[in-house]
């Protein structure tokens, strides 16, 4: 049975829960992000539109690979459904300096994790130097 002295602790221990959801939440991102800091930042060679190669390990001919970053997401990620993790591996994938990526390890919402995961893996185009011959 509640009783009057219990108020206190309960209210000290809703005012705890609070601050560490108000500590959690600023830790974490509200939407799933991409990390790119720890790569090189190269030119890009065209203006094409980054190209999505279809889901797999296979690195497709024509191109060659530059790195693989992770689609991160937080406890308390809101905004991490499929095509948000695919328009931000598209923003990623520009600033590396890719021309083209690949989803890999999809990792599918469950009970666990409301998100999407994956790895992406940059690529860039081959550029052949035409030599002339005279």
């Amino acid at each position: 049975m509640l009783k009057l002295k219990h108020i206190p602790i309960i209210l000290i221990c809703l005012i705890m829960v609070s601050v560490i959801i108000l500590i959690l939440n600023s830790c974490s991102s509200m939407s799933g992000y991409y990390d790119v800091g720890n790569y090189s930042q190269t030119e890009r060679v065209n203006n094409d539109e980054i190209t999505q190669f279809p889901d797999g390990a296979n690195i497709p001919n024509g191109y060659e690979y530059i790195t693989t970053v992770e689609y991160k997401t937080g406890w308390i990620t809101v905004e991490c459904n499929y095509h948000h993790m695919i328009k931000t591996a598209r923003e990623a994938v520009y600033k590396i300096g890719g021309d083209a990526f690949q989803l890999n390890n999809i990792k599918y919402p469950d009970i666990t994790n409301t998100c999407y995961r994956c790895n992406v893996i940059v690529l860039k185009k081959k550029y052949e130097v035409k030599k002339n011959y005279e």
